[in-house]
């Protein structure tokens, strides 16, 4: 299940003002979320996205060893409208994985120096990596988390998605495997390097190791 790409179909379904399911044309996208966005609809139009057919990307080159999504810079990403009520919290919400095979470009590995580097209130769900409260949850239950929070930190995906969702503050990590362009937020503070042979290649790491911990520390700043 890709939540986060199933936000940025929500997010797009958004702009024909009219209700909506997303899907192929003949089945329809499960989603623990989208019964709680306003205008998505068993009935409605037909919004055609889904796994192997997504807007921000073109094309995705397949090798014996390798694969790189060419993106489409064309494509913005679109906050999507969920309904759902907040659980209130003063925390940054930071999140120091990527999900189990998530191209390795996407791991940034200093999360626990800017915890240290902080007096922020972190939190961290259902892992105990770093030295903040960590707190188990459900899908749901992270929505609600993320929709009273203070700011969100990590990487580009699911929770930087949410976080735009309610209108938080954000740090994002892109690195240089996504571009901040098509699936990122102009109100977040997006962390990218331009990097063209690692854009969108999922074997290639690098970039990531050229965003230190005091640019990310100088960036939370800011933003909260």
């Amino acid at each position: 299940m890709g939540l986060g790409d199933d936000l940025l179909a929500a997010g797009q379904a958004k702009l024909l003002n009219k209700p909506v399911r997303i899907g192929d044309g003949e089945k329809q996208v499960t989603n623990p979320l989208y019964k709680y966005i306003p205008y998505l609809s068993d009935f409605g139009e037909w919004f055609i996205d889904y796994g192997g057919h997504r807007g921000y990307y073109k094309k995705i080159e397949r090798h014996k060893t390798w694969e790189r999504i060419h993106f489409n810079m064309d494509y913005r990403a679109e906050p999507a409208i969920i309904e759902l009520e907040s659980i209130e919290n003063d925390y940054i919400i930071i999140e120091p994985h990527i999900k189990r095979g998530a191209p390795p470009g996407k791991q940034w590995n200093h999360y626990d120096e800017v915890v240290r580097g902080c007096d922020y209130n972190f939190m961290q769900f259902n892992s105990d990596f770093l030295d903040c409260l960590s707190v188990g949850t459900s899908v749901v239950e992270a929505v609600r988390w993320i929709a009273g929070c203070k700011a969100y930190i990590g990487t580009e995906g699911f929770l930087h998605h949410l976080a735009a969702a309610f209108g938080k503050p954000a740090v994002v990590l892109f690195g240089a495997y996504s571009h901040p362009l098509v699936t990122g937020y102009d109100f977040h503070t997006n962390l990218w390097r331009d990097v063209p042979e690692e854009l969108g290649h999922n074997k290639a790491v690098g970039a990531m190791d050229t965003i230190y911990p005091d640019e990310v520390i100088e960036a939370l700043n800011d933003c909260c």
